[in-house]
């Protein structure tokens, strides 16, 4: 599988980041009903992590976007390896995000993780996909072929909800 590669920039901010543009890191986002989701594509974990430092003002927040922005920002910072999008850094994030926001990183990673990787968040979704296609193949989890890629992409960009 080849992924075209989108310019890299650090100051990418969200609504830029709604379109795949062949980008290899995703974050997923849902709110705390459930009732709006929305992927968003990088081309680096340093991207997506400056987004959320500086761009993640499409939610509103309750003390604030400039309180929010310098506390993701200290949050981030702290972190051992703050360009490795781990479980540990996730969790930190949300649980600020959580309290203060109504909405949830629900998960991030890889794109090559989503097509081909065992995490539960990606077997859910090949799984979605294949059930959306109608794919009775009887193994729905599994990997995406590259003759589904271009259906798997345009899945994932009107998955949102």
């Amino acid at each position: 599988m080849t992924i075209a590669k989108s310019e890299e920039t650090e100051d990418r901010d969200f609504y830029d980041a709604q379109s795949f543009g062949g980008d290899k890191y995703f974050m997923y986002i849902i709110d705390q009903n459930g009732q709006t989701s929305c992927y968003f594509w990088f081309s680096s974990p340093a991207q997506l992590l400056n987004a959320i430092k500086v761009h993640m003002d499409f939610w509103e927040w309750r003390e604030g976007w400039d309180e929010a922005s310098e506390e993701l920002e200290k949050i981030i910072d702290s972190h051992p390896n703050p360009t490795r999008l781990d479980d540990t850094l996730c969790g930190r994030l949300n649980a600020y995000i959580d309290a203060h926001a109504g909405i949830r990183i629900w998960a991030w990673g890889k794109f090559e993780e989503v097509v081909s990787g065992n995490e539960r968040f990606s077997v859910e979704v090949r799984t979605e996909f294949r059930e959306h296609m109608n794919d009775s193949d009887g193994n729905s989890a599994s990997p995406i072929r590259e003759d589904e890629l271009d259906q798997f992409i345009e899945y994932l960009f009107n998955r949102t909800t």
